[in-house]
């Protein structure tokens, strides 16, 4: 369906027989019936865009395991932190050893060998190939089908460089516990239902005949969780002495600046705003103390997460 170049202009009624285009770069034209023609083949495109992300996430995954097995080995670990030690001084062309050889050609077996090589459009598609299709689809009079080729044979040029893109967005945990949450897996669960609860905000959060009643128990859930990523922003880092916080600081902390905006403005929530409660005081800084900061390695932790999407999401929610 995505190959044009078999493309019939139509059947002739009495024989059944396909009507070829004539002459064939006509098929590119706009027609009567090219909106359907296109738009299938802008959804298939659309298809295999998916495809290609969930490629880059099984190599980011398996370069990933690769570096968990590197950090096992007592040897290769020693041998990347001095790699790392020589690229941090900008010294690469002094550091002597394979490792470096050994890197390129792990990098490059996730795309020539085993189940990354398999991933391959041309694999997947039976052999066909794929590029010579998407080039077909640059032709037609269609601005849309123009630009979901083109991002997509982009796309599987630039399938290293979207790996390394994606690594350089990778934040390392040394321990698999983290403050507040418990454990990296408990903590993602908890935001995957974040995302879920305010992506469904519309469903739950009003109060209509068709909707149904307001819920909230998920309002809570939301709270919930928005206090527990306050806490977790200003904790102190793992394996380091706790500072001493003062009475304003703590406040900055515990507060939920979220549920100042939905309690005693949402029915069937009985929620107290702790803005009426002077946790900020009057904003100054009679007493003279520095304004407390997040710390910066928790913050590149959820945007890991892309929780920044999630954030996006609900600044655009309707609260009348």
């Amino acid at each position: 369906m995505l190959d044009g170049r078999c493309d019939a202009a139509s059947k002739d009624p009495h024989t059944g027989a396909l009507v070829a285009f004539e002459p064939p770069a006509k098929r590119f034209q706009l027609a009567p019936t090219s909106p359907a023609v296109t738009g299938l083949k802008r959804g298939i495109i659309d298809i295999l865009m998916v495809v290609a992300d969930l490629r880059a996430n099984f190599r980011l995954g398996k370069l990933l395991q690769r570096f968990k097995e590197y950090n096992a080995d007592a040897t290769l670990s020693f041998e990347l932190k001095k790699l790392h030690a020589f690229a941090e001084e900008n010294k690469m062309d002094q550091f002597e050893g394979g490792l470096t050889d050994r890197l390129f050609e792990d990098f490059e077996e996730l795309f020539t060998k085993g189940d990354g090589a398999a991933l391959d459009l041309g694999k997947l598609s039976g052999g066909q190939d794929v590029d010579q299709i998407l080039l077909d689809c640059l032709m037609y009079e269609d601005d849309a089908l123009f630009a979901s080729a083109l991002a997509l044979l982009e796309r599987t040029y630039g399938q290293r460089k979207k790996l390394v893109e994606a690594v350089g967005n990778v934040t390392l945990l040394h321990q698999e516990v983290v403050p507040v949450f418990g454990n990296v897996a408990d903590m993602s669960a908890e935001l995957g239902y974040l995302v879920y609860l305010v992506r469904s905000f519309e469903v739950w959060g009003v109060n209509s005949r068709v909707s149904g009643p307001f819920g909230p128990d998920k309002c809570d859930a939301v709270l919930a969780t928005c206090d527990k990523l306050n806490q977790f922003l200003f904790h102190a880092p793992l394996n380091h002495e706790e500072p001493v916080e003062s009475g304003k600081a703590k406040a900055l902390r515990d507060s939920n600046v979220l549920k100042s905006l939905v309690s005693g403005e949402v029915e069937g929530y009985s929620g107290t705003n702790p803005m009426a409660d002077g946790a900020f005081g009057s904003g100054g800084e009679e007493d003279g103390e520095a304004e407390v900061q997040p710390e910066v390695f928790y913050q590149d932790v959820l945007r890991s997460m892309n929780l920044q999407t999630t954030l996006i999401e609900a600044l655009n929610m309707d609260y009348k």
